[in-house]
């Protein structure tokens, strides 16, 4: 929990990105969120005792999903 801001941060450079042309940074955000998800996911389960090396953070990613679309910042 908390790390979340991370990938909020990341979102939030990508919807300014898309906004404002600079679409070749969009891709490596997007990547670098997904990254960051995994982390935080792997992070999480190791501490609850049942880390699994494929975890992303459970519902990480869909809250941030529509936040990287564009829908804050």
């Amino acid at each position: 929990m908390k790390h979340e801001w991370m990938v909020d941060v990341l979102a939030d450079l990508s919807a300014y990105a898309e906004r404002n042309a600079l679409a070749g940074l969009v891709p490596q955000l997007v990547e670098t969120i997904a990254v960051a998800e995994q982390a935080i996911g792997r992070e999480r389960a190791r501490q609850q005792g049942g880390a699994t090396p494929d975890s992303d953070g459970g519902g990480i990613r869909e809250l941030h999903r529509g936040v990287a679309a564009g829908g804050h910042a």
